[in-house]
């Protein structure tokens, strides 16, 4: 014998999916329980970056978001079927269509605006999760504590890592930077930071692509003479598209620019392919005001 499920919470969302419950008989139950879940879901996703530790935080917010487009796609389609056969139940058929149509218009919302959404707060969760990651290379603070130093890949977390050593030494004037490039994003924040904080900066061994973008927030910047520096384009593949590409370059390049580099230089620096590396020379990078000057650390 089969179980009859109806009247249960099964039962009815089945039925509600089905269009069985019609628009007026129940109908408040959906909706009263499409509306309480989304409430939770939205202090979910709004409380949980505040009060919890990033990784968490992401798997909250994912799931929050999947049961809200999932539950909002449920009502929709519930309401749709019920609006159609509205008529076939002894309602006003003209109501039952404009219902359906109101439903209709509101899945093609759905699909058109909650995706991009829920991709736009869980890229910020994401973003969360490789600010706070630690890294592998060490910062460490010598000279009594008026130097830092990182030699190493910038990765996830390298800007907040770098913070943190500044909060730990506050009285540093310069740091030493070194390796070979990284992830664009934190490189560029390692130099904003270092540039508000008014430190100098000195470069020594390989200092390639991101490592130069970090070096050249130095209020002044010098080069050790066994050091170079390396550049080429930054690369988005394998999500990216060459005009998002060339933007991106361009605009590493106008930074550039901005912090006193010749705009000739900047700008062929960020056109070499991504697969080669392009090594001025010392006096290059000097007379076009990347480096101040050339100096023992």
């Amino acid at each position: 014998m089969s179980k009859d499920h109806h009247g249960t919470f099964r039962g009815i969302a089945a039925d509600h999916w089905r269009g069985d419950l019609g628009l007026t008989r129940l109908l408040w139950r959906p909706a009263a329980l499409f509306l309480l879940v989304t409430a939770v879901c939205v202090v979910l996703v709004v409380w949980s970056p505040s009060a919890i530790a990033p990784v968490p935080s992401f798997f909250l917010a994912l799931a929050a978001w999947g049961l809200m487009l999932a539950l909002s796609a449920w009502l929709c389609m519930g309401v749709f079927r019920a609006g159609l056969g509205h008529g076939r139940r002894g309602g006003a058929p003209l109501l039952g269509y404009a219902v359906a149509a109101a439903a209709a218009l509101a899945m093609v919302i759905l699909a058109a605006m909650g995706p991009g959404l829920a991709k736009t707060d869980l890229g910020r969760a994401i973003e969360r999760v490789q600010v706070n990651m630690p890294i592998t290379t060490p910062i460490r603070s010598i000279n009594g504590g008026t130097e830092l130093v990182f030699d190493g890949t910038i990765e996830h977390g390298a800007a907040n890592a770098l913070r943190q050593a500044a909060a730990q030494s506050p009285h540093v004037k310069r740091i030493r930077l070194g390796g070979m490039g990284g992830e664009l994003r934190e490189a560029r924040w390692m130099r904003d930071f270092i540039a508000s904080k008014g430190w100098d900066t000195h470069a020594a061994g390989e200092c390639w692509s991101g490592c130069v973008i970090a070096y050249l927030g130095g209020a002044r910047r010098t080069l050790d003479p066994a050091a170079r520096m390396g550049f080429h384009s930054a690369s988005v593949w394998p999500f990216g598209t060459e005009e998002g590409e060339a933007a991106i370059n361009d605009s590493i390049a106008r930074e550039m620019i901005d912090r006193g580099v010749d705009p000739v230089f900047a700008r062929r620096a960020w056109r070499k392919s991504p697969d080669g590396m392009w090594f001025p020379s010392h006096d290059a990078l000097i007379r076009t005001g990347l480096v101040h000057a050339i100096a023992q650390p």
